[in-house]
């Protein structure tokens, strides 16, 4: 696997620093959806949809 994935062979700082250094911003909402799925804060249903709109940005590439 090693020769197909040249990030297999890094050490664990090399790989985790890569990794972190294309984190990207958070989206202006993040806050207050964080809020919300914890409970501190109430979203009328008629605002849901758009504070969900944004890029998910989840995943690493």
């Amino acid at each position: 696997m090693k020769s197909r994935n040249a990030d297999l062979a890094r050490d664990r700082e090399s790989f985790v620093a890569a990794l972190a250094s294309d984190v990207p911003d958070h989206p202006p909402n993040f806050e207050r959806v964080k809020r919300t799925n914890v409970g501190q804060e109430s979203v009328p249903a008629d605002e849901l949809a758009e504070l969900e709109l944004g890029p998910n940005n989840c995943a690493a590439e």
